[in-house]
This record gives structure tokens, sequence and C-alpha cells, in this order.
């Protein structure tokens, strides 16, 4: 049910971010930065649940992300990884391999976490801009450069058709109605954690 409601509301910023679009473009690098991930070694892992790194498989088919089978590393190794610290609404899109295009967007109960390799992680370079909105000017760019994507061995995305892709320019009175909704989008996934975990629970204690 809770699922359900979060799909309806990643399809309603859709609805409103296509409604809203104009004729005034600006460039997506003035809008976002976007950032590669990094290849973590598998020396470095650990079975404490301590700091997550999050990989291309944690993204479910919702887009948000799964703890289900992420891998941790230690939490003293965090000031030599902090550059791919995720912030809570950031955006990710798998850029090469079988799933290029696929999008995560970052929630608080994924926190704190590291980005790992074949990702990119995209944040608001715009004071005050939601990563709500960075999330549906990524699903657009996307949906856009479909196919255009390089490469022999794996095909991958370039950054620079990304950055330098053109995009509608969203006013700043726009703003409040994607915060309203990825605060929502947070608060149901959270909730929806918490019930996993307790559900888990209940089956470990019974079974």
């Amino acid at each position: 049910m809770l699922s359900r409601l979060n799909d309806n509301l990643f399809a309603l910023s859709k609805v409103i971010f296509d409604h809203i679009l104009g004729n005034k473009t600006i460039k997506f690098s003035q809008i976002s930065t976007i950032q590669n991930g990094y290849a973590f070694k598998s020396k470095e892992y650990i079975t404490d649940k301590q700091l997550m790194i999050l990989r291309t498989k944690n993204i479910n088919d919702n887009h948000l992300f799964s703890k289900n089978d992420v891998i941790y590393i230690s939490n003293n190794l965090f000031s030599n990884y902090k550059k791919f610290l995720f912030n809570t609404f950031d955006t990710v899109l798998v850029m090469v391999g079988a799933s290029i295009g696929k999008t995560g967007f970052i929630t608080s109960n994924m926190m704190p976490a590291l980005q790992n390799q074949n990702m990119w992680r995209f944040r608001p370079l715009i004071s005050g801009m939601p990563g709500l909105l960075v999330y549906q000017y990524v699903n657009y760019i996307n949906e856009h450069v479909k196919g255009s994507a390089t490469g022999s061995a794996r095909s991958f995305y370039r950054k620079k058709v990304f950055n330098d892709f053109n995009v509608p320019y969203i006013e700043h009175k726009n703003y409040a109605i994607f915060i309203a909704l990825q605060k929502e989008i947070n608060r149901i996934n959270v909730e929806n954690d918490i019930l996993r975990n307790i559900k888990k629970s209940l089956l470990n204690y019974f079974f």
C-alpha cells in the first residue's frame, strides 16, 4: 500500500514537471553537478553493518534504494571516501552496462551511504532547488538521449551529453510543490523500512 503511494507521488511529480515546462532553456550543467562513483575494493568489505555502499543492484524498480544485498565498509574509512557520501534527495543514474538509464532517488533511511561505481550522482547547484526536481530533469534528459550511448563492449553515457543538454528552465516559485512531494516520498519510504524491519524481527522471533 505505502509503496503504491510512493509510485503515485513520483508519477504526480512527473505530471507537474511536464505541465510547468516553459520555452526558456538552461544548460543542465548550470542546474546540477554530476559526480562519478568509486570502485570500492572487496578487501575493505566487512560483515558489520557500518558504512553502506550502494550499488546499481540496490535500485529497486520503484526507483528507491533497498538495503537488500548492500555491502559495508568500516566507519573508520569515512574520511578516505567522504567525497562519495550521498545526501538525502540525491539522484542516481546508471550510466553503463545492462541497466543503463535506470534512475534512483536517495531517501534518508539509506543514510549514511557511499556511491559505488557505474553510476552518476546528481545534486542541485541552484540554491533551494529540490532534489526531486533534479530527478525529473535527469529523467527528462535520459528520455531524450536514449540510444545515444556509445561503447563496443558495454554501452555507456558520456557526461558531456548531460552537461551540455538544454533543459527547460523552471522558476523558483514552482519549487514548493516538489519540496512537499519529496518530503512525503521520504516519509513513506522511511515508514516502509520500519515496517519491513518489524516484520523481519517477528518472523525471526516466532519462526
